[in-house]
């Protein structure tokens, strides 16, 4: 009965995207950024109506890194598609590695992203903020802390989102994602939050729980973790998955994991019951990656 009512809100959303898309998304050509810079991808989304097909681009360094302001969606558009426009055979062109925050989705804003790398933010990479929606498709998350954010908000370093936020998350990944404290990769707040086909390496809850996904929970509270792949993570509870309330509904299938490290060694999901924690095993167990891309790859 729940899975079929994630089935229905999987379905709803992707109507809802391809309603959006309808007349945009066979676009032919993708836009260029005239620089390699932060600013000029900020400019290149606030020009694009919401609808922004981006050719492949690198930016790092002072040069390229020449703001520390995320590019927030708070303007008067509702709907940002940010894609990236691949070259063939390519995945993953349009990187960013960067300190700061890379993304902010406003409340009541929905963003969709796919074809992304996201590197080097030291205050979370993207930050989906209470009532918005984030879709994120096939984009990579590596090497992102979250060490820096003001007032110890230090959880999430790929995505962290606020209570009544709704996260989509299919088939990315999160290698060797840091925070300070809960959620290495993920700090989820969602009253709604899919994750498939997903995979998460060497990420870690410095001092907290959640080496790959922290979930705090909230009422109500919906969590699908499916097909997924958890591999040499960390933290001090739940080095893969760490569901911190017992009011949410978790459910979880066909995941495996391997070699994730926690006090309890729990290869698995730790879920709390009644203030007791309790280990849900994965489906199966995987074998151990033994290398992951860099950030300039």
């Amino acid at each position: 009965m729940e899975y079929r009512s994630h089935r229905k809100e999987m379905k709803r959303m992707h109507l809802l995207l391809l309603a959006i898309c309808l007349h945009k998304c066979v676009a032919q050509n993708c836009i260029k950024l005239p620089e390699q810079t932060l600013t000029s991808l900020h400019s290149i989304i606030d020009q694009s109506s919401g609808w922004a097909p981006i050719c492949p681009f690198k930016i790092t360094g002072s040069e390229g890194c020449n703001t520390q302001e995320p590019y927030s969606l708070n303007a008067a558009d509702r709907f940002l598609q940010l894609v990236c426009v691949n070259n063939p055979g390519e995945s993953h062109g349009c990187k960013i590695d960067c300190a700061g925050t890379h993304f902010e989705v406003g409340s009541g804003k929905i963003m969709y992203m796919t074809g992304f790398q996201m590197s080097g933010a030291t205050k979370g990479s993207v930050k989906v903020r209470q009532g918005a929606t984030m879709v994120s498709k096939n984009n990579r998350y590596i090497h992102n802390t979250n060490s820096q954010a003001s007032n110890a908000d230090w959880s999430g370093a790929a995505i962290q989102s606020d209570p009544g936020s709704k996260l989509q998350l299919q088939f990315d990944d999160y290698w060797n994602n840091n925070a300070k404290l809960n959620g290495g990769a993920l700090s989820i707040e969602a009253s709604f939050a899919s994750i498939t086909g997903c995979t998460f390496v060497e990420n870690s809850a410095v001092d907290g729980d959640g080496g790959g996904i922290y979930s705090k929970g909230g009422s109500p509270q919906r969590a699908y973790v499916i097909s997924s792949t958890f591999a040499s993570n960390t933290a001090k509870k739940g080095a893969s998955i760490s569901i911190e309330s017992s009011s949410t509904l978790y459910i979880s299938k066909n995941n495996d994991g391997c070699d994730n490290i926690d006090p309890d060694e729990c290869n698995g999901a730790i879920v709390m019951q009644n203030e007791n924690k309790s280990c849900k095993p994965f489906s199966s167990v995987c074998t151990s990656p033994t290398a992951f891309p860099t950030a300039g790859e």
